[in-house]
């Protein structure tokens, strides 16, 4: 690799893309690394990925507290791993997680939401997970803004794989190949003591733009209310309709407009139960354009009318 960017960002520390030729000995091979110095101390940074994980290897030695921001170009999966001293993540506006030394945890961070407090002596180590790794995981344990699990301990046999990161003996393609069975051996281990869940599904699933499909997926969860088609979704993330309802078939194993329905059917279902609103209002607040077509579509699905089925639920007002 050539160049890198640093996910941790401080106002008293300036991170350089490529590592001084004094400092280039103690890294990791096949890696590039950035350097910073000023009164409050120093970091170190070392990156590497392949096709299933991204990683940033920090080694910190600060004078006091420092606040470091966390810059992601969007939402990923992060296993934060603490291998010496202890740091605290911050989540805006209010949420802190403090992680101990030889601690791991399992985080799904947001861009411009996260600060790493830290100060002493720390080493922390960033793995970051792939689309093509993502698309086999159960996405219940990776899709909430923090983990409700404790942090984890890191065992033995996980600090001799990360040990095993500082080896000497190998470079080139080798040490690639060698890296990222290291990676994959840590993470698999780690998500098993986690209790991660995997999809029973073949390896078709894997998909280059995972990323932009599963997007697709959270805008429809997060936008049930609005006019909704694969036409306006293709154009919303400027993709070919005929590539989306593919893509999202193969993926998520079910047709993108069905997806859309069973959203759309579910909240209609959920505000009928709940809430005082006409069935003409919740229509409206499920995206349907008319109560006629949505009394048509959920008498269809739940073998029942709206008014009907409000009739034979309990109401929680």
């Amino acid at each position: 690799m050539k160049n890198t960017w640093s996910i941790l960002q401080g106002k008293n520390f300036q991170f350089l893309p490529l590592a001084p030729e004094a400092c280039h000995p103690q890294l990791l091979n096949e890696t590039t690394a950035a350097t910073a110095a000023n009164e409050n101390g120093s970091i170190l940074a070392q990156h590497f990925h392949d096709h299933y994980a991204r990683a940033w290897l920090y080694d910190m030695q600060l004078q006091q507290e420092s606040t470091l921001h966390i810059t992601l170009p969007q939402a990923a999966p992060m296993m934060i791993y603490v291998l010496q001293g202890a740091v605290t993540l911050k989540t805006r506006p209010f949420h802190t997680t403090r992680l101990s030394e030889n601690s791991y945890s399992l985080f799904s961070l947001q861009p411009e939401q996260h600060t790493l407090d830290a100060a002493g002596h720390c080493r922390v180590l960033f793995l970051q997970l792939t689309a093509p790794l993502r698309s086999l995981l159960d996405e219940s344990h990776i899709n909430i803004p923090l983990r409700a699990h404790q942090p984890g301990r890191i065992t033995e046999e996980c600090r001799k794989l990360l040990r095993s990161l500082h080896q000497n003996r190998y470079s080139g393609e080798i040490w690639q190949l060698k890296r990222q069975v290291i990676i994959l051996d840590l993470l698999f281990k780690t998500l098993d003591e986690i209790g991660v869940s995997y999809k029973k599904t073949q390896a078709s699933t894997y998909h280059r733009d995972y990323d932009t499909l599963k997007q697709v997926k959270d805008y429809v969860q997060h936008n049930i209310h609005k006019k909704l088609s694969v036409q306006t979704l293709a154009t919303r993330f400027s993709i070919e309709p005929s590539f989306l309802r593919r893509g999202y078939k193969k993926v998520f194993h079910r047709h993108l407009c069905d997806y859309i329905r069973e959203v759309r059917l579910s909240r209609a279902r959920n505000l009928l139960q709940n809430t005082t609103l006409s069935v003409h209002e919740i229509a409206w607040e499920v995206g349907y354009e008319s109560s006629t077509s949505f009394t048509r579509v959920f008498t269809m699905h739940f073998q029942q009318s709206p008014s009907d089925f409000r009739k034979t639920v309990v109401k929680v007002i």
